[in-house]
């Protein structure tokens, strides 16, 4: 039998079952193999035969530990056959979930665990250091939202229409996280910039869309390399031009952009995402900005509010 180490087998209880769909489509969108119960069997299916193969072939598993699942009896089930498992290769399997606070099994107390009761982008990053070491943050932080600065005071607004106030606003979250929110119709374009200063590295955060007019690529987070100013050029000047704010920069092939998957932007739920840039070979780059845009250079608009948190910035 075939082992896969980039295959990840999520061991849960069903009342738990909203947290790990997100989870299985976060690491799945980032290169990740989950053996999901709900993806994976079909009627008829042996429920035990299934589960035992999709545990030997799978690279790890992780189990999500609640208050519920610590008492499950299936949960322990999963778990004694992955600890065996574990025994018969001789390397770690079996990686621990931290959902909530709860009694933990005392086979996997020893273990070092992806610890989601605070930060989910936290959790989900300790999983992707270790299942695909590849995608695992760079080691040097140099911007911490949540830190460094919670009311986005250091943030830029962006507004097609510069004669009303920009549509963005702050609003708390039930943990005392500050998001920032930014909506707009479908006739101006919208979004928010923070300047970050390197031009290597990796930017994450937590995006939700509580509601567009449309699906389509109108929502989407940039990262764009910008120059410095000096004699006779002022203010944000991205690479391509020598004036600020120039028409052509909403479509300007210097700009990395992830568009937000039609999926999210359904379900209302908070997903993390990741961009990797580099333009230390882009000529006249000096630092970079990370953007979050609705309509901006987009032919097929749409209305929508967008809410962004936990934005961190790292570089190698």
């Amino acid at each position: 039998m075939t082992i896969d180490a980039g295959h990840l087998f999520l061991s849960h209880n069903h009342q738990d079952k909203e947290f790990v769909r997100q989870l299985a489509v976060d690491l799945r969108d980032r290169g990740v193999k989950v053996w999901l119960d709900e993806w994976q069997l079909r009627i008829g299916d042996s429920l035990v035969g299934r589960v035992s193969s999709g545990i030997q072939e799978a690279g790890y598993l992780a189990v999500v530990l609640s208050r519920s699942s610590v008492t499950s009896p299936w949960v322990a089930l999963e778990l004694n056959a992955a600890l065996a498992e574990e025994l018969r290769r001789k390397s770690v399997f079996v990686l621990p979930i931290l959902l909530e606070d709860c009694e933990v099994p005392v086979f996997v107390r020893d273990k070092m665990y992806a610890d989601f009761r605070r930060s989910y982008s936290d959790g989900l990053n300790a999983i992707l250091q270790k299942v695909l070491p590849s995608e695992g943050l760079p080691p040097k932080m140099i911007f911490d939202g949540p830190k460094d600065d919670p009311s986005f005071m250091s943030w830029a607004v962006h507004y097609s229409d510069r004669t009303e106030q920009a549509p963005v606003s702050l609003e708390n979250d039930s943990d005392g996280l500050t998001r920032i929110v930014f909506e707009t119709s479908a006739e101006h374009s919208v979004g928010v910039n923070k300047s970050v200063p390197t031009l290597h590295g990796r930017v994450s955060y937590e995006y939700r869309v509580a509601a567009t007019s449309t699906l389509g690529a109108h929502i989407y987070l940039a990262m764009i390399p910008v120059q410095e100013t000096g004699y006779d050029r002022t203010g944000v000047i991205e690479v391509g031009t020598n004036v600020a704010n120039d028409p052509r920069n909403a479509k300007s092939p210097h700009r990395l952009r992830t568009v937000v998957p039609r999926a999210h932007q359904q379900d209302c739920a908070w997903h993390l995402g990741t961009m990797d840039f580099d333009f230390r070979e882009t000529p006249t780059a000096f630092y970079s900005i990370f953007a979050a845009r609705v309509n901006e250079g987009i032919d097929d608009r749409g209305s929508a509010r967008v809410e962004l948190r936990r934005v961190q910035v790292y570089s190698w």
